[in-house]
């Protein structure tokens, strides 16, 4: 046997092997690609809030309503609103409080609701989430 790594012999050496192992490993690393790829959780974007002005749209949500009005700042903020445009306007000039809100139409009535629980199925009712650092566009 020919000792391949003494510069004065001759060595024939076995390009099969090495052609063989590149085709194996791209053909690995396009496989460990593919699996990342099919891992992935993408968003469905017809779940993804739609924009009005400011606020983000949850429909058919609701929520725990904020215990943070009233005179002595402990009763249930449930506002009268005829329109979306009021109830807007109500929240952004309670801002110090109202992130989020909800409203019913069918009641004309907005509820600013806790931005630390989760929202739940609201019959009638839609819930506008202020957007932060929104784009236009």
């Amino acid at each position: 046997m020919v000792d391949c790594l003494k510069p004065t012999e001759t060595c024939e050496f076995q390009y099969g092997w090495l052609i063989v192992t590149v085709i194996l490993s791209f053909i690995l690393l396009i496989i460990l690609v593919l699996y990342i790829k099919q891992s992935s959780t993408l968003i469905d974007p017809s779940k993804c809030p739609k924009i009005q002005a400011n606020f983000g749209v949850r429909p058919g949500l609701s929520g725990t309503v904020l215990n943070s009005c009233g005179n002595d700042n402990n009763e249930e903020c449930v506002i009268i609103a005829t329109n979306l445009n009021e109830a807007v306007n109500i929240c952004m000039a309670r801002a110090d409080i109202c992130q989020q809100f909800s409203f019913d139409q069918s009641l004309d009535q907005m509820r600013i609701l806790n931005p630390k629980e989760p929202l739940t199925s609201g019959e009638n009712e839609n819930t506008y989430i202020l957007q932060v650092g929104r784009v236009d566009g």
